[in-house]
């Protein structure tokens, strides 16, 4: 009896421990839970939230933070569903930068990313012929590298790497849907 038991305490141990691995980790932290649940996380790992640039983004339900990420000073956005709060993506990005150096850092991302997933798990994907990108595709989500112009000066490039998570981002944009 106690062996039944015990079977069956270890079997809804690994369903659930299989269920919390099915979401894309941004910086090891999977893309769940509310957007108070997804900060204090971040905050735990040393991302400080950045009030002013949350408070004035142009996108409702976009929350901003400071910190590093893979060990140098970039921007972190966390997207959550206004209504639900449910986080369903994020993306860090690295501003200030002159056209040669963002793609420099974008090569680089995407090294890293072939290292870990393996060259035939990223497929090019340029914006345009002067901005490159590249996206990642897995079960649980996808990851999308790119490169922006903000403005004509020189220095105002910025690299970016977002991972959005399959499930969460479905049913956000179930959202959507339900207001047509």
């Amino acid at each position: 009896m106690k062996k039944s038991v015990l079977l069956v305490i270890f079997s809804f141990l690994s369903i659930l421990a299989q269920a919390q691995t099915g979401h894309l980790r941004f910086d090891g932290i999977p893309l769940a839970g509310t957007i108070e649940q997804y900060q204090i996380q971040l905050i735990q790992k040393g991302y400080k939230l950045d009030k002013f640039s949350s408070k004035y983004s142009a996108e409702n339900g976009t929350r901003i933070f400071k910190g590093k990420f893979l060990n140098q000073k970039a921007k972190i956005a966390v997207y959550f569903d206004p209504e639900t709060q449910i986080v369903f993506a994020a993306q860090a990005y690295y501003t200030h930068l002159n056209k040669n150096k963002a793609q420099i850092k974008l090569n680089e991302l995407k090294r890293l990313l072939i290292s870990k997933y393996g060259s035939n798990a990223v497929i090019e994907h340029d914006q345009d012929k002067d901005l490159p990108g590249f996206i990642l595709n897995m079960r649980e989500g996808q990851i999308y590298g790119y490169v922006k112009k903000n403005s004509n000066i020189y220095h105002n490039y910025s690299t970016h790497i977002q991972y959005t998570d399959t499930t969460n981002s479905a049913n956000h944009k179930k959202q959507f849907l339900n207001d047509l």
